[in-house]
Formats: C-alpha cells, structure tokens, sequence
C-alpha cells in the first residue's frame, strides 16, 4: 500500500470509527427512548457514512469490519426503538379501552 493509500485507509478508518462511536450513541438514545436525539445522530451518522464513500476508494478489512459493527449496532437501534414503539401502542390502547369504559359507566349513570 503506497504512502496516499495508508493516508486514505487511516482517514476512512478514523471516520467510521466515529461513525461507530455515534451508532452506540443512538443505541443509547434508543434504550431511553429519545426519538428526536436518535434522529440528530442519524444524520451526523449518514454524513460521516457518505464522506466515506464520496471517496471512491475500495474498502480495507479494518473499514469492512467497522461497517459491520455498524451494521450491528443500527439493528439492535432497530429492534429497541420498535419495542419501544410497541409498547406505547398498548400503552395507548389501554388508554382507550379506559376511555370507552368510562364513556360507558358515564352513559349507564346518566341514565338512572
């Protein structure tokens, strides 16, 4: 590898790196259900993903290995924020299943 070479490797190594470093951020942010702090980091996280691949250049193993813990790291985001979204839906549908039920008893007290 010529001197540029190691010099593009190290910069794409660097930056995926980071990319890595915001990735389990947004786990984190995920875990705590922050929707809108998962969205910020998202976008930094695209940025530093789309630098690496405006540069052109074919992806050592140190990069492939990075991208994969990224890879790793949305998924498990992933799987988080749906439990998470999960559990506000039957969070909401009790909410109106308590709705009804209290429209009901309202009406039935009403009525007497």
């Amino acid at each position: 590898m010529s001197g540029e070479a190691a010099i593009a490797a190290e910069a794409v190594a660097t930056t995926l790196a980071r990319a890595v470093e915001v990735s389990r951020g947004i786990l984190a942010a995920a875990d705590a259900g922050e929707a809108g702090r998962v969205l910020e980091l998202d976008a930094e996280r695209r940025a530093l993903l789309a630098s690496v691949r405006a540069d052109g250049r074919r992806l050592d193993s140190r990069a492939a290995a990075l991208l994969e813990q990224i890879r790793v790291l949305n998924d498990e985001a992933l799987g988080r924020m749906q439990h998470g979204m999960r559990r506000l839906e039957r969070e909401f549908d009790t909410v109106k299943v308590g709705r009804r039920a209290l429209a009901a008893y309202a009406s039935a007290g009403a009525r007497r």
